[in-house]
């Protein structure tokens, strides 16, 4: 289900819901021996999470009856550069980790050659022109991390 088309009204299972706010009972992690993968240091954290829990034959849940209130980039929005190294590394750790090798390397080229430049072309014409140098400060620390490791 694609996330606007979900009636958020619903109740139900779910394949994951927001770290930001995720409760577990300790039982629960005993049982499936599960924890955050500290090799996501933001971004993917979550998804990962769930997808283990889910194979494991654990079920993530939503529910409408409790809500709060979530700035999404509030940590990040002053740190654009930070925030888009830490996105791409996460996704191709998150790739990497859970996809087969071929995808992975497929995800890696549209990351690493592609989408910097999708990503200064929507700029341009939303006529962002401050956050393309945010861009290129970004990719730069993707490409220096992805030099000297592997990945």
């Amino acid at each position: 289900i694609i996330m606007a088309e979900y009636d958020f009204e619903k109740e139900g299972k779910v394949d994951q819901v927001m770290g930001a706010f995720m409760f577990m009972r300790r039982s629960d992690l005993v049982k499936f021996s599960i924890s955050m993968d500290e090799r996501f240091f933001v971004y993917y954290e979550d998804l990962d999470f769930s997808k283990r829990l889910n194979d494991l034959g654990g079920i993530s849940y939503y529910t409408p009856s409790i809500s709060i209130v979530h700035k999404v980039n509030g940590t990040t929005d002053q740190i654009k550069d930070k925030r888009l190294f830490y996105n791409v590394r996460s996704r191709l750790q998150y790739c990497k980790k859970h996809f087969g090798y071929m995808a992975y390397l497929l995800i890696a080229f549209f990351s690493l050659f592609i989408e910097p430049f999708t990503r200064i072309f929507y700029l341009i014409i939303a006529r962002k022109f401050t956050e393309v140098k945010e861009v290129f400060k970004g990719y730069k620390m993707i490409y220096r991390y992805f030099s000297s490791s592997s990945g």
